[in-house]
């Protein structure tokens, strides 16, 4: 048998049993999956819908209501799978009815194996091309018709044949009454500009050509102007050969816009500019200063003109500063962050500030700030004598080391609870199955009693496994190797299903269970594990509720997620332990003789799992009266259509 990957599901249609076994007997041996096998065209559109086959071979002459020509022409315009026709010796006029069809090939009767597999690669690839085909060119429709561009494209004969949204948009035109219209019937604009043409070869009908055109006034069907850049160009074929333009358009009203801002904004920049208390100095790459602000003047009370074009240190000559700027200067220009440097001067404290200017990846020069410090550095000599009282740190040091110990007692507390609560928890069914299984084996015993003891045997495995799986679980938790497996997923199905596992539970305490369902709800989750939390919650409310108690189960939207919750009339849980409990080896009754077992990881592993769904668990309850827990995970958003 020849190995394949990624068998095609085959549904065969065939009324003469003898040719249909042979063909599924041919098609198994090339290793192809046969769905279904049926005798007529009602049989066929039956099974479509039910075992959903990836191709069909379909014998064109069928008893029935339908023969294989209309099955055929059903099965490519409502399933869009390739299918075979098989025939025999037919008039002309059927197979013209058939070929009308369009299917992916023909096999006569009698057929050989060869011709079974060829028919199926063949089909199987022609199928796909066509879908990559459709593909492309729904692709490329979405990409014309969702630019951000106008586009028009004429024919050779200078008739519009495609105009996009944008276009029907700024034109004030549908499409409908532009094609098969001339450009100049639809596309009129004025422009001041001379048009500057750019051509490989003459501008003449049949040669390539471009035209730019910038700020054209579009003229629009109610007679009004329109701000546009335009650009026309020729579409030629593999030869060279004229077959038509198209035209892309762009309103450039927002861009006109932009611009009077950037005037208006550069002029308020520099009003800014001039407004800043500091002195602000903008140095080249070769440090020349080539703009400052009016505080640089009125610090060296000198005109601008006198400084600019200057360096830095050739400002500070008469200065011992000079050697030290230029040093600073070089500095800053080496090093790819913003430098701090503080210079006294004349009996005043400076900050200076200097900021490289990047330019296309390239230091192209430096930004510098200098303010007058003096004040601040006189408050920070007077603070500095209060530095010297650490009262305040030393207590707060001493605050967190006694909480930091405080929380390494309550860890260590909790660590050895768990111990303790796992070693009974481990050793009550051990001694369990231990003890039946020695009860079995001295015999005499009735078939009853010995199906008793077998349950509680099965009852006591069952217990150790959820245990040790529980401690995988929240192993594989604190490794960080706990992983989800995402599927969709229909809550509503799975709720019912859950709660269907755990009424005989409920049945043994009398506890009735009610189940409220709206929906449907798909979500895209792990369901082994969101079943682990519908079975981790339904387990408890059981566990912690009263015999002949209710529990209310139920799922709603809310928020773009469904939310699911698990109400009981039980013993409840006091508001200081409604955190706690979905803590790791959480107990709300720790000490050996408790009622009621667990070893606290449950609720733990629960939240983590909701958590690693993006979701969020919480409960509400009241002592005496009863607990509902909740969680919510976010509702599958299909975004097609």
């Amino acid at each position: 048998m020849i190995e394949k990957k990624n068998f095609p599901k085959i549904l065969v249609v065939e009324d003469e049993a003898i040719v249909a076994y042979d063909l599924v007997l041919m098609l198994e041996k090339y290793g192809y999956p046969v769905c279904g096998k049926v005798l007529s065209g009602e049989e066929a559109l039956k099974h479509m819908e039910e075992d959903k086959p990836d191709m069909v071979f379909l014998d064109i002459i069928l008893a029935g209501g339908i023969d294989g020509i209309e099955t055929g022409e059903i099965i490519r315009s409502q399933y869009g799978i390739p299918f075979v026709y098989i025939t025999a010796s037919t008039d002309h006029a059927t197979l013209e009815r058939a070929k009308m069809t369009a299917p992916y090939g023909y096999i006569s009767k009698p057929f050989s194996e060869n011709d079974i597999y060829i028919a199926v690669e063949t089909s199987i690839y022609k199928w796909q091309a066509e879908q990559a085909v459709i593909e492309k060119e729904r692709w490329l429709r979405a990409v014309v018709q969702g630019i951000g561009e106008a586009i028009i494209s004429t024919g050779f004969d200078g008739k519009i044949n495609f105009m996009n949204p944008v276009a029907e948009d700024l034109l004030q035109s549908s499409s409908d009454d532009a094609i098969g219209k001339t450009l100049d019937e639809i596309f009129k604009y004025e422009s001041s500009e001379t048009e500057q043409f750019e051509t490989e070869e003459a501008v003449v009908q049949g040669d390539k050509f471009k035209v730019r055109i910038n700020g054209a006034s579009l003229i629009r069907s109610d007679s009004s102007r329109l701000p546009i850049d335009m650009t026309i160009s020729s579409i030629v074929n593999d030869k060279n050969d004229f077959e038509g333009s198209i035209i892309l358009f762009s309103d450039i009203r927002k861009r006109l816009e932009y611009e009077d801002r950037i005037k208006s904004a550069s002029h308020e920049w520099r009003t800014t500019f001039n407004a800043i208390k500091d002195a602000v100095f903008m140095i080249d790459r070769d440090g020349k200063i080539v703009r400052i602000n009016d505080g640089v003047a009125k610090l060296f009370k000198m005109d601008s003109e006198k400084i600019v074009g200057k360096t830095l240190w050739e400002l500070f000559e008469e200065n011992e500063y000079a050697d030290l700027m230029k040093e600073d200067f070089f500095k800053v220009k080496s090093m790819n962050e913003k430098m701090n440097f503080e210079y006294y001067i004349k009996d005043r404290w400076y900050n200076v500030s200097a900021h490289q200017i990047i330019n296309r990846g390239s230091f192209d020069g430096i930004v510098v700030i200098s303010s007058d410090i003096t004040d601040d550095k006189t408050i920070e000599k007077e603070l500095s004598d209060y530095r010297n009282h650490l009262e305040d740190l030393v207590e707060k040091r001493t605050s967190e080391l006694n909480d930091a110990v405080d929380k390494a007692n309550r860890a260590n507390k909790a660590k050895s609870e768990f111990l303790a609560n796992m070693s009974h928890e481990l050793r009550t069914p051990l001694n369990s199955i231990i003890g039946f299984a020695k009860l079995m084996n001295l015999g005499g015993t009735s078939a009853e009693e010995s199906r008793r003891y077998l349950d509680n045997i099965l009852n006591s495995g069952n217990h150790l496994l959820r245990l040790i799986n529980d401690v995988i679980d929240i192993s594989k938790i604190e490794e960080g190797r706990f992983s989800l497996s995402i599927e969709r997923v229909d809550m509503v199905g799975l709720l019912r299903s859950s709660v269907e596992m755990i009424v005989y539970q409920a049945n043994q305490k009398n506890i009735s269970v009610e189940l409220t369902v709206g929906g449907p709800f798909e979500v895209d989750a792990d369901i082994k594990r969101i079943k682990q939390v519908l079975l981790n919650l339904l387990s408890n409310a059981i566990k912690f509720t009263h015999e002949n108690g209710r529990i209310e189960v139920g799922i709603y939207a809310e928020d773009n997620c469904c939310v699911v919750y698990v109400k009981d009339d039980g013993i409840g849980i006091e508001n200081d332990k409604l955190d706690y409990i979905f803590q790791k080896f959480a107990q709300l009754d720790s000490s050996m003789s408790r009622q009621n077992e667990g070893a606290g990881l449950g609720l733990s592993i629960t939240k983590n799992i909701i958590d690693s769904h993006h979701g969020y668990i919480w409960v509400e309850s009241e002592v005496g009266k009863g607990s509902i827990f909740k969680f919510k995970i976010p509702i599958f958003q299909n975004m097609e259509g």
